[in-house]
């Protein structure tokens, strides 16, 4: 018997090396434990990027069930019970009819997309999530696997006041029409990346939103890109 989750990922990763990670799907291949004889991967992109690839096309989404894509969530320590209520797997087609899967969710009118070959999103339409609770105080992340390690790191299971998932820091402007249409906010903790894009960002809201307390929660993962990569290296 396994002692526990991760010493048995880490023997179907002995097993099946060449499956680890993968994003590419086989039509017919049901078995998250399935050995393929090739992996095609796209490419990763910066998360500030907004990479939004043309002439991809949706083709179902489901519970998250393959195996690679649940180990991805292990080795970011976050639990399937808390990723399942707020990620799907996804399935799409490249240009080229090509298949693939990964991590979704939803984010206005198109998915954004993870696994641990690519980070993107599915198409245009690109927009914030928001968890509106109508309170004074605002948890703001840069991405939603910040989102989920600080669920995660919390032991919840849903956030505790208006949570507000960016997506991206391109994304600024929706937050910023957000916020003047939410007159009662007044606090923002903000967990952006440690990095030009997330530092200038945060810059302009406080430049933008004078009179709300912005607080900077950053010095919780000084050594660290962003909160998601502390909590996956404790």
């Amino acid at each position: 018997m396994y002692s526990n989750v991760s010493e048995a990922l880490a023997i179907l990763d002995r097993l099946f090396p060449e499956y680890r990670g993968s994003g590419r799907s086989s039509r017919g291949m049901n078995t998250p434990n399935h050995a393929v004889a090739s992996v095609l991967s796209l490419p990763v992109s910066a998360a500030t990027s907004l990479k939004e690839k043309e002439g991809m096309r949706l083709v179902q989404t489901k519970d998250i069930y393959r195996y690679p894509l649940k180990h991805y969530l292990t080795e970011r320590k976050i639990p399937l019970e808390i990723a399942g209520r707020y990620l799907r797997e996804v399935e799409y087609q490249d240009e080229q009819g090509r298949d693939f899967y990964a991590l979704g969710w939803k984010c206005g009118e198109t998915y954004g997309l993870r696994s641990k070959s690519f980070k993107g999103f599915l198409g245009k339409g690109i927009d914030i999530t928001v968890f509106d609770r109508g309170n004074t105080e605002v948890y703001l992340f840069e991405g939603i696997f910040d989102f989920l390690a600080y669920l995660a790191h919390t032991k919840r299971k849903e956030p505790p006041v208006t949570t507000i998932i960016m997506n991206s820091v391109a994304m600024r402007s929706k937050l910023e029409a957000w916020l003047r249409d939410n007159s009662q906010v007044q606090r923002l903790n903000c967990y952006f990346d440690k990095d030009a894009s997330g530092k200038t960002c945060l810059a302009k809201l406080r430049e933008r939103f004078p009179q709300l307390d912005f607080h900077d929660r950053s010095d919780q993962y000084p050594q660290h890109k962003d909160f998601a990569d502390w909590f996956a290296s404790r």
